[in-house]
């Protein structure tokens, strides 16, 4: 059994051994007759037997691999896909529990537990031997692994101008997209799996380091009633701004924004049907059915993405025999299209560059099932074109549907929501590998492109959320499309959020501090 891999040298029965033809023959027939034993109603003319004479594996790219220290070949190779289903469950899993536990005790809290985990558990895996450690291991590590990343761009999106959302979105999946080309360089060069597991796991310790950097989201601060901690964020907030307003300035604005007096005690966001809703899930599905019918089209399209990032990110490393050169590429393609989609979102908004990306996106997947349907194969150059286009559009539009997600849910429930579409995308995803290796190639692409077609349907039908405010609460997330957009002029006012002025306006603090709804800060 050749695995693309590396040598398994202790192996009990290397293929280098030397074998006489009768050996061989006895050893094949006793494989026969064991497989008769099993299937007695059945004789085919040809059948898979066990490892007869042992395994190696190639070490072409790799020193050592956990599958090939593991031995994991010949019976032994289902415990790969254990591995895999391991952590996508704990994918699974985490959206659900972090994502709440998000917006129960606060972004800042959650980021620094995951990290911590992953530099701890992460660590630990790689000297693990016994199978069901792994297993167990390998999925907690992956607990939220997803809610990791959407914490870091809901935590930015909820402390910077309603016009510079489009920018941090960007630049942050810029620098999620160097990762990834560092990663085939970091892999070259370690070679070992241990190394590598090291590498990429120990690093997120430099979390405790943010304890003292990182600020809690003021936005959430103030949904949960705790105006006093809101104003110590914004002072430092506006100190890195080199600007002085008072703590009861901000304090008094921030108490004249929630709607009660400065003296009075603060209390948690939540206004009318609120009141009585689960900040959650079940109260969006219930009490909120604008806000749910959005949730469900931004679910679809998380979906869709996932699946044809996936896919495109699987089918194209195919036209590379390097590996390392092939992840490169499909890495760092994603850099000019995360630059782009900053560019667009400025002139076009949201839902026309989401929509207008995945026809393309679903037109290239069609393309290619035609090719394919006509006998060309997967390596032919067309194809490998045109899944590299649908590889460039999923990276484009992954990135707007994180926007778009976090424009649409209000605070209390931002992470919670994107959370609870994640988790059904990572479900979904689960059937990914079976549309790749479906009997016919063509079969797959034109299966992709239809799911194109779909996330083009339920792009097209969110609304526009371009210069609109954060909605700080689920009253105004159910009536989002009713409330006005901001100019540029008006100051880009959001609901609760609070904007620093320029020391120009601070001849008078206690009338010009703060203009009661933005806040920003220095990135």
């Amino acid at each position: 059994d050749n695995n693309h891999n590396h040598s398994h040298e202790n192996s009990p029965h290397s293929p280098h051994d030397s074998h006489s033809p009768l050996e061989a023959q006895e050893g094949y027939l006793r494989a026969a007759m064991t497989w008769q034993e099993r299937h007695p109603d059945s004789s085919p003319t040809q059948f898979t037997t066990e490892c007869v004479f042992g395994y190696d594996f190639d070490r072409t790219y790799f020193e050592e691999t956990e599958a090939t220290e593991m031995g994991w070949a010949c019976g032994e190779v289902g415990a790969i896909q254990q591995v895999l289903h391991a952590a996508m469950l704990g994918n699974l899993f985490g959206c659900v529990i972090y994502g709440a536990l998000a917006d129960k005790v606060g972004r800042r809290l959650v980021f620094l537990l995951l990290a911590l985990k992953v530099a701890v558990l992460g660590s630990t895996y790689v000297f693990l031997k016994e199978m069901w450690v792994v297993l167990m291991v390998r999925f907690l590590v992956s607990m939220g692994l997803p809610v990791l990343y959407q914490i870091v761009i809901i935590s930015a999106l909820e402390q910077v101008r309603d016009e510079h959302r489009g920018m941090v979105t960007s630049l942050s999946s810029i620098c999620f997209s160097v990762g990834q080309c560092l990663l085939a360089l970091v892999t070259w060069l370690t070679g070992h799996w241990v190394k590598l597991g090291l590498v990429t796991s120990v690093p997120a310790l430099l979390a405790l380091v943010y304890i003292k950097v990182i600020e809690e989201s003021p936005r959430w601060l103030v949904a949960r009633g705790r105006l006093e901690e809101a104003a110590k964020v914004l002072l430092r907030v506006a100190k890195m701004n080199r600007l002085a307003p008072t703590h009861r300035d901000v304090l008094a604005r921030l108490h004249k924004a929630c709607g009660h007096p400065l003296d009075s005690p603060p209390r948690t966001q939540r206004s009318g049907r609120e009141s009585n809703a689960c900040l959650g899930i079940l109260g969006l599905l219930t009490l909120y059915p604008r806000l749910c019918y959005r949730t469900a089209l931004v679910t679809v399209c998380w979906t869709v993405n996932l699946i044809l990032y996936f896919s495109s990110t699987m089918k194209y490393p195919y036209v590379f025999e390097n590996p390392f050169l092939g992840w490169f590429c499909t890495s760092a393609m994603e850099i000019p299209a995360n630059l782009l989609v900053l560019v667009l979102l400025r002139k076009i908004g949201r839902r026309p560059l989401h929509a207008g990306v995945m026809s393309l996106c679903a037109a290239a997947l069609l393309c290619a099932a035609v090719v394919l349907a006509f006998g060309y194969g997967e390596r032919h150059r067309g194809v490998a074109a045109l899944v590299l286009v649908a590889k460039f559009c999923t990276s484009m539009t992954f990135l707007v549907i994180y926007l778009q997600a976090a424009e649409l849910h209000p605070t209390p429930v931002r992470t919670c929501a994107t959370g609870f579409a994640s988790l059904i995308a990572l479900t979904c995803n689960i059937f990914s590998p079976s549309i790749l290796t479906m009997t016919h190639p063509w079969q797959s692409y034109l299966l992709m492109g239809c799911l194109g077609c779909a996330g083009v349907l339920s792009a097209a039908l969110l609304p526009e959320t371009k210069d609109r405010p954060l909605p700080q609460t689920l009253e105004e997330a159910e009536n989002l499309t009713r409330r006005p957009k901001v100019s540029k002029d008006e100051g880009r006012r959001g609901s609760l959020e609070v904007d620093l002025v320029s020391k120009s306006s601070l001849s008078d603090p206690a009338s010009s501090v703060l203009k009661a709804t933005d806040v920003e800060t220095n990135i």
